[in-house]
């Protein structure tokens, strides 16, 4: 049972903190335990570290931390972060100053873009955070203090560092007061300053540039409870070069710009949203003032001014300025990669749109007034301006439509899913910007490819002469050399997800040889093999290739895994990609939104730090001993940023500041990409193999509710030991697939019926689109797989519906139109008359399907082209042998025969008697007939006939009719 306490007053209390500072004194054997809470000043306290050098540093326990942070409730911390940790508090990091450590004297420089970031050539290290009483108990003498682990040396290092017990950060400062006691619920704010390095004082010892592991510390006394580390709170701390002041001797001292080669980077820089195009809404009529509906109202709040992708957007204008970069070295290796959906999107809203209130119905109200929606189309139009003007500048490159899912594309095997997800988007990017973007990359969402999804990417984008020879030929690219318009495309994985000899590239050696480091981001990737040498077996895969085919390569771009899984953790909504090995994770949402950027930051200085420390090791000791030299060129560097990126302007200002003062500094040089996409198609590129994890059990096999049945799809594979998670967090379940895969069938169908264009010019092909990408938005990997995605799954089962029914709503407004009354026919051969409608903005083909009884026929029916918005009547050749009412049902069908339109019953009245009245008539017919040849006959010949005999007893009566009429009587004369 929980109980709450309140904090004891007066004597108890005093002879409480007496207790526990007794009880740390008894944990750490030492007589100072009694100065718990004292903060000595730092200029007469000695670093506490048990060796001279930073390398060889070990935690030595003082008297206010305990070496196994008791808690109150009698647990004992874990080998790893929080575990073991009472939750009583929570610590928050705030600011870091400065963010990057770097003697700004050796360059002049300042802040690129001339953002608000913190750098520069500060001797001392301040961090501000707060601190917060999130337990169920009153806290006292709350204390926080600075710690430092040892620097980075390792790749792994970049991520695994932060998963450490506190005591890995063996370099520690005093702790400072923050509250004498925090209540339940409440906060306290605090400040904490440690000279980079400093012989006089307790500081962080740092000497050299590199990257450091920082944590902040939090020790409290809860109540009924003995003092313990009640939280943590750690970051990484990027020095490029040590301010002056901080360097104890000058020959220790190594700057940024004495780097002997600089590393060549190429940055992908993501502007990408979440699908907000409301779904199941077919292609509006050309220059239609009809606005376009969104899901919500998230995206105009996003274009405005303060909003995200107005942040990233006016991020990337600053820092590319030729004020912030005047030699073009950030702009020569930067390239945008942009999402056609979000494109496609605002470039809609600049026409209008609304909120739809209901996103599973394609037909309900909507919830905008009229202000949002002028205030976000204009937020729109001037988006879309900027942008245009960036993208003219710089380098472009489109990815999959809405970042949907390619395993699930290729679940689909649908051509024009895949079509619109792989291919289109290109063609959509020039159109909307007016530019030449980069063709023939493949960037998967996810980050990685399994082995059946890279032969559909192949068959695509590079489909071989003879089968594209019997489709409708796309028109040729001028620019494009003849002999790479079937080239097979390049895809951007990252480095852990394959097999190459580059490997060693990732444990940070330095031992690899000049050829091979120039090409370590760089392979040709083929299927992995089985020990026979066969492709590794599985159930059939729609585009995979035969087992026992001769398996191609495609060329393969590789970006730095520890680098792209930190700047994933950016921004307001943190996730761990797919491919981060298991070893790797941690719960990211613990940290704060400056604590994750750090991290970034030291994952992407890091490559660069390395290769110089690499370097000038080699320099100094004359190249031997280590297999390179002060010769050898560094491994390219390749930063992706996750596809669903949530970085804000000023996160996003850091990162390309960083990589701005890298470029000054020497640590780095800009690689176009079109650089690195020819080192990857190059013949020199190492081969690869990209290895599926779970071979035999296909992909993305997840249950309805998103669970894996399987082994939790962890993988061995991957480049210097990294193994990595299959996309199963992701993933699309198989009931959504399949749920697609329904209505796919019927999207062929609604194709299939649409003849010609629409009466305002608009073309099927732009009917039907807008459809087809609202299975791609349903498959998007946007938020899935961090702390939204239920939410993600929820909005995918809700365009499925809406398409689902807007699909419903079209078929059904193609029918046959029912008579009011009973419909009568004249005769035994009249046509069956029928009225066809079409409620649709295109015109459509169909045909009729009549069921009638037995006794009536029905003639062959053609196919009928209904006319957009019209009706038309249509007569259908019909025998009745029977004269009675009857009932008809009479449906239309496409082209496919499906049954479209509503089912009408059609009531039939027909006159006709079958085959009674012409034999009577031609009975009665030839009776006549012989009696009339017989008297004639009769006469001829003077014979006496009976017709005869019964004219001569009427004689009598008409002779006296004669008379009366000769001899009229008096009454007549007068």
């Amino acid at each position: 049972m929980r109980i709450r306490t309140t904090r004891p007053s007066g004597v108890v209390h005093g002879v409480r903190r007496a207790a526990a500072a007794v009880a740390a004194a008894s944990l750490t054997c030492a007589p100072a335990a009694l100065a718990v809470g004292v903060a000595a000043p730092a200029a007469h306290a000695a670093p506490v570290t048990a060796a001279p050098t930073p390398t060889t540093e070990v935690a030595t326990p003082t008297a206010s931390e305990p070496t196994t942070a008791a808690a109150a409730d009698g647990t004992s911390s874990g080998d790893s972060r929080r575990a073991g940790m009472p939750q009583f508090l929570s610590l928050t990091i705030s600011t870091v100053t400065p963010e990057v450590v770097r003697d700004d004297r050796t360059t002049g420089g300042g802040t690129p873009g001339g953002g608000p970031r913190q750098d520069g050539h500060e001797a001392t290290v301040t961090v501000t955070g707060t601190v917060r009483n999130v337990g169920d108990r009153d806290v006292s003498d709350v204390e926080v203090r600075l710690q430092r682990a040892p620097r980075i040396d390792a790749t792994e290092e970049v991520r695994s560092v932060l998963n450490l017990d506190q005591s890995s950060y063996g370099t520690v400062g005093l702790f400072h007061p923050v509250a004498e006691s925090l209540g339940q619920g409440e906060s306290a704010d605090f400040t904490l300053s440690l000279p980079l390095n400093d012989t006089a004082t307790r500081s962080l010892e740092i000497t050299e540039p590199g990257v450091y592991p920082l944590l902040v510390n939090v020790n409290g006394t809860p109540d009924y409870g003995g003092r313990a580390r009640l939280d943590d709170a750690r970051f990484l701390l990027p020095v490029l070069s040590l301010p002056a002041g901080a360097t104890p001797t000058a020959t220790a001292r190594q700057q940024g710009p004495v780097a002997p080669s600089p590393v060549p980077v190429t940055m992908l820089y993501p502007l990408t949203a979440a699908p907000e195009l409301a779904a199941g809404q077919p292609g509006p009529a050309l220059d239609s003032p009809a606005a376009v509906r969104l899901v919500d109202d998230s995206l105009p709040q996003s274009l405005a001014p303060g909003g995200r992708l107005h942040g990233v957007l006016a991020a990337a204008r600053e820092a590319l300025s030729p004020e912030a970069d005047p030699h073009g070295a950030l702009g020569a290796g930067l390239c945008l990669a942009i999402d056609p959906d979000l494109l496609v999107t605002v470039d809609a809203m600049t026409r209008g749109f609304e909120v739809s209130k209901d996103p599973a119905d394609p037909d309900s109200d909507t919830s905008s007034t009229d202000t949002v929606e002028a205030e976000g189309q204009a937020a729109a139009a001037a988006w879309l301006k900027d942008l245009r003007e960036l993208a003219a500048q710089t380098c472009t490159v489109a990815l999959p439509f809405a970042q949907a899912d390619l395993d699930a594309v290729r679940s689909l095997a649908s051509p024009q899913v895949t079509a619109s997800a792989l291919a289109a988007p290109a063609d959509i990017v020039d159109g909307i910007l007016g530019v030449k973007s980069v063709r023939d990359l493949v960037w998967p969402s996810t980050g990685q490819l399994a082995p059946a999804t890279l032969a559909t990417v192949t068959k695509a984008l590079a489909p071989a002469p003879e089968e594209s020879a019997g489709a409708a030929p796309a028109p040729p690219d001028p620019a494009a050399p003849p002999a790479d318009r079937h080239a097979a495309p390049t895809v951007l994985i990252a480095d852990n997800t394959v097999e190459t000899a580059g490997a060693a590239k990732m444990a940070g050696s330095g031992s690899t040889s000049s050829a091979s480091r120039e090409t370590a981001d760089v392979a040709r990737i083929t299927p992995a093999k089985a020990a026979d040498g066969v492709p590794e077996a599985g159930p059939p895969e729609p585009g995979a290739p035969a087992v026992g085919a001769p398996t191609a390569s495609n060329p393969a771009l590789l970006f730095d895994m520890p680098t792209s899984a930190a700047l994933a953790a950016v921004g307001a909504q943190p996730s761990t990609p797919a491919f981060v090995p298991e070893d790797l994770r941690f719960e990211i949402d613990d940290d704060s939104r400056t604590a994750r950027l750090q991290d970034a930051m030291g994952a992407v200085a890091w490559p660069l730090l390395e290769a110089r420390r690499s370097a000038v090791s080699a320099l100094r000791s004359g190249g031997s001993g280590s297999g390179s030299d002060a010769t050898t060129p560094p491994a390219p560097l390749v930063i992706a940023p996750p596809q669903d990126w949530t970085a804000d302007h000023d996160e996003a200002s850091a990162l390309l500041g960083l990589l701005q003062r890298a470029y000054q500094d020497g640590l780095a040089a800009p690689r176009p990409l079109s650089t690195a996409l020819a080192a990857a198609a190059a013949p020199g590129a190492p081969s690869a193999e990209l290895s599926d994890p779970n071979p035999g059990d296909g992909i993305a096999e997840v249950g309805a509710d998103g669970s894996d049945p399987g082994s939790g799809g962890t993988g061995t594979t991957g480049r210097a030991g990294f193994g990595f998670t299959w996309n199963t967090n992701r993933s699309v379940s198989d009931t959504l697939i399949e749920k697609l895969r329904g209505q796919l069938a019927r999207l062929g169908t609604l194709s299939g019926m649409l003849a010609g264009n629409g009466p305002d010019g608009e073309t099927p092909e732009h009917y039907i689109t807008p459809l087809y990408r609202d299975v791609l938005r349903a498959v998007s990997t946007w938020g899935r797989g961090g702390a939204g995605t239920s939410d993600v799954r929820a909005a995918a089962e809700d365009r499925t519906a809406a398409l689902t029914a807007s699909l419903t709503d079209q078929f059904d407004a193609v029918t046959v139109v029912a008579p009011g009354s009973v419909y009568t026919l004249a005769s035994s051969q009249s046509p069956l008359l029928v009225v066809a409608k079409n409620d649709l903005a295109m015109p459509v083909t169909t045909s009729l399907r009549i069921r009638a009884p037995e006794g009536v026929q029905i003639g062959q029916a053609d196919d009928y082209v209904v006319p957009a918005r019209g009706s038309r009547q249509i007569q259908v050749p019909a025998q009745i042998e029977f004269s009675r009412q009857m009932d008809l049902r009479v449906q239309l069908l496409a082209p496919d025969s499906t049954p479209i339109g509503e089912q009408i019953h059609i009531s039939l009245h027909s006159n006709a008697y079958g085959m009674v009245i012409p034999v009577l008539t031609g009975v009665s017919g030839a009776l006549l007939l012989f009696l009339a040849g017989r008297r004639g006959w009769h006469r001829l010949r003077g014979q006496h006939d009976r017709a005869d005999d019964r004219a001569s007893e009427r004689g009598p009566v008409l002779e006296q009719y004669r008379r009366d009429d000769a001899h009229p009587g008096p009454e007549d004369e007068g």
